[in-house]
């Protein structure tokens, strides 16, 4: 990728919690210009960033920008494995090893169940316009749904022999 530029490089220098926390996951709320990271230690950060029209907004001397941290509880065995966020609900999107897939209001520091896919939640990816949501599911399905939850298909990516045997469910 020849073409690629990079544009600006803005060093955050956000907190953890503590030594052995990682980031495992990130997203990014273009319309309010904030990121998000999702750590190993289930805390999600959030960091408002400047407007890239603003004139020495990412001026060097930016180096503090504000940043806010929130935590989301799951059973002791789930782990999330899909992040990302939802502009039409202005939450964050999270499916876990369980199944379960959470929608966590940022603002209002909230998490609410929203699915239960069988087999665990592989990936979570939305449509460009944010309309359609497709989960990919431990079984090899792939559900595709509307941001209101309304199921609209589901496919296998597995051939018929290889899917015998797993079932997909949802709520």
């Amino acid at each position: 990728m020849k073409n690629l530029k990079l544009f600006r490089e803005v060093p955050l220098l956000l907190r953890l919690n503590s030594d052995d926390e990682t980031f495992r996951f990130s997203a990014l709320d273009i319309e309010r210009n904030r990121l998000f990271f999702l750590s190993s230690h289930n805390f999600i950060y959030t960091s408002h960033l400047s407007s890239f029209h603003q004139k020495q907004a990412w001026s060097n001397n930016n180096s503090s920008l504000s940043t806010t941290h929130a935590i989301v509880d799951f059973e002791p065995d789930d782990t999330v494995t899909s992040f990302d966020y939802l502009m039409e609900k202005e939450a964050l999107l999270l499916g876990t090893s369980n199944g379960h897939l959470l929608l966590f209001d940022v603002d209002a520091n909230v998490t609410q169940v929203v699915g239960n896919v069988d087999g665990g939640v592989n990936c979570i990816s939305l449509s460009p316009d944010g309309e359609v949501i497709a989960v990919v599911t431990g079984f090899g399905q792939v559900l595709v749904m509307t941001h209101d939850w309304d199921l609209l298909y589901e496919i296998s990516l597995l051939d018929d022999d290889e899917a015998e045997g797993h079932h997909v469910s949802k709520d």
